[in-house]
């Protein structure tokens, strides 16, 4: 009940309650920040405006792009790795070693001169890595096209590998069979042989007609 003191009232205060107490793990959250506000002749001024909006609309890209990673094509990753596998040892050995051999026997027999040899290896051995890159895309590509379609054959599971690996023969021989018809059409193999053979030396004395590239 109010008294008087000094003709004064005294009013009893009531107490404030304790904001209650927040869940475990709660954090209280912030106010947003205010958005900063135009001016009035910015906000009439149309050539501002659109300004402002081409500076956010820049960010919001920026931002965006930031968070996009790029991803390369597939047939980027099939190239690459047909690519080594085109320069691996065994690819380089399988087309290597014959010519060796056989190049090796015709300059033993005085047939050509060791330059004609060495260009006849090195063309072979290039055409060789060529058509390994290529039959390695094709092959690939071909394993990722067909993929899908495996399982809509009416045959059973267990077989599914084998027509798999049957498409693959089947795209690296065609792919050698037309690099091979392309390379005899244009005749490169023996330009190039020819050259390099220039570059290392020349053909034996009296040769008239270059040996052919086999």
């Amino acid at each position: 009940m109010p008294t008087a003191v000094a003709n004064r009232p005294l009013v009893s205060a009531k107490p404030v309650a304790a904001p209650a107490a927040l869940p475990a793990g709660d954090k209280p959250v912030a106010a947003p920040a205010a958005a900063p506000t135009l001016s009035p002749v910015a906000a009439n001024t149309p050539s501002l405006m659109n300004g402002l909006d081409i500076i956010r609309t820049s960010a919001a890209v920026g931002q965006a792009a930031g968070r996009v990673a790029f991803t390369p094509p597939v047939i980027v990753d099939i190239f690459k790795s047909s690519i080594r596998s085109g320069f691996s040892l065994t690819n380089i050995a399988w087309f290597v070693v014959p010519s060796a051999i056989r190049n090796g026997r015709d300059v033993a027999s005085d047939k050509i001169s060791v330059g004609r040899a060495a260009a006849n290896v090195s063309t072979e051995a290039t055409m060789g890595i060529g058509k390994g890159i290529m039959a390695g895309t094709v092959v690939q590509s071909l394993s990722i096209a067909t993929g899908p379609l495996m399982g809509l054959l009416p045959i059973s599971p267990a077989i599914l590998p084998f027509v798999s690996i049957g498409v693959g023969l089947v795209g690296m021989v065609g792919t050698y069979w037309v690099m091979n018809k392309v390379v005899k059409a244009t005749g490169i193999d023996q330009k190039m042989a020819d050259t390099l053979t220039r570059w290392f030396g020349g053909d034996k004395a009296g040769t008239t007609t270059p040996p052919k590239v086999q």
